[in-house]
């Protein structure tokens, strides 16, 4: 039984929320790996009082200080903080690795500046300046499904007292909303509209549960290898499309004592090795397995017949453009995968693959990646340690399959 690395996501905004709210946040059990950890990182720069305990972190909020801030791989984190730092009297400078500044950051910027505030950017991308804050709330139409835009505008909401209303046309990650509840912040839901009332963030305790994408590289390999029994993961419905489509392809996988903890659902997840069926997967569907895809891609080439996924686009704009180093990856080990313009991708199943040496691109889900296709063939990875953004105990626990 393993229990894969805790959630990033829910590690982010426990973070960012305990920053903000009145009194200390206990965080129990978050992910402290090098994405979170420039999240403490920051905060700590900004005033708010971090102090550890054990594998816990406790937060104490604080009025923010100006600071320039190093967000270094960590989109979420880059993006999250626009919609905080946008509501402060002060200038704020935004910065990131080589990696984070080519990563599209305008589709925050523009729901803050109809907001009022005045962002500048460079051709779209970071360095991120925050000059003027926002003052007025917005009702806001979300143009893709983004959590991490969506969180922005709910983080500059709060931030102004004021409530907001988002209007998704595809449902995309959730936790903000669900956590909020548990820090005096009343949600709900309505449909794909999202009322958020205004109400001052009070301190609390969140326990954060395992990384249902952490979980992906373990539940393809045991489809592939062995079975596996993977506990505590969240099994929120928004982070399941992966799952989900793999049960479609045929895909052995039950969840068993789900339980209720801060607004999450969690569970254990119990994988055997399964044969697969090719599948279409619609576009409505991709948002819920964003970070999955490439591994998705991977145990398509294994499946009986063609997989479709459609309107993958967005996976351009990771940390790396995953889109096409999906494409060139599988097909310099053999595999029949094709992408059109409008960003369909086809993988024709049951081709043999081959090994190859493969560069991890500084993208900790390519190196994840490539360590489950050494399970099929031998591969020469290069650049694994990159997996240390999201997973530092990933290559020990793959132990548990290969």
């Amino acid at each position: 039984m393993l229990r894969v690395a805790s959630d990033k996501s829910i590690t982010h905004r426990a973070f960012l929320l305990g920053a903000l709210a009145q009194g200390t946040t206990l965080v129990r059990h978050p992910l402290l790996a090098e994405d979170t950890e420039a999240t403490l990182s920051c905060l700590e720069r900004l005033g708010v009082g971090i102090r550890r305990q054990g594998q816990d972190v406790a937060i104490t909020g604080a009025a923010l200080q100006p600071a320039v801030l190093d967000c270094k791989n960590a989109g979420t984190l880059m993006r999250l903080l626009m919609g905080i730092l946008a509501t402060q009297d002060f200038e704020s400078t935004l910065i990131g690795d080589a990696s984070l500044i080519k990563r599209p950051m305008q589709r925050v910027a523009e729901p803050l500046r109809m907001m009022g505030a005045s962002i500048d950017l460079d051709a779209g991308h970071a360095p991120v300046r925050i000059l003027k804050p926002v003052r007025e709330s917005i009702k806001y139409q979300m143009p893709i499904a983004s959590a991490q835009v969506k969180s922005a505008i709910m983080l500059a909401h709060l931030g102004i007292n004021k409530a907001c209303e988002i209007q998704e046309r595809t449902l995309s990650r959730d936790h903000l909303e669900r956590m909020l509840p548990f820090f005096g912040v009343p949600v709900r839901h309505d449909g794909c509209s999202i009322f958020m009332e205004a109400a001052p963030l009070g301190a609390c305790e969140i326990a954060v549960p395992a990384d249902p994408s952490s979980a992906a590289p373990f539940i393809a390999g045991a489809l592939l290898r062995a079975p596996i029994e993977l506990t505590d993961v969240c099994l929120n419905p928004t982070r399941l499309g992966f799952v989900e489509t793999l049960r479609s392809m045929g895909a052995s996988i039950t969840m068993h004592d789900v339980r209720q903890e801060f607004g999450e659902s969690i569970g254990l997840m119990r994988i055997t090795p399964s044969q697969l069926t090719g599948v279409r997967v619609p576009a409505s569907q991709i948002p819920s397995m964003i970070d999955e895809l490439m591994l998705l891609a991977l145990l398509a080439t294994q499946a009986k017949g063609t997989t479709v996924l459609e309107r993958v686009g967005e996976l351009r704009f990771k940390e790396s453009d995953r889109l096409s180093m999906m494409v060139e990856i599988l097909r310099s080990m053999g595999a029949k995968i094709h992408c059109s313009e409008l960003d369909d991708v086809v993988i024709e199943g049951g081709v043999p693959l081959h090994g190859i040496q493969m560069d991890a691109k500084q993208d900790h889900r390519i190196a994840m990646l490539g360590a489950i296709a050494n399970l099929l063939v031998p591969m020469e990875l290069i650049g694994a340690d990159c997996v240390a953004v999201s997973y530092p105990d990933f290559f020990a626990h793959m132990g548990m399959i290969s």
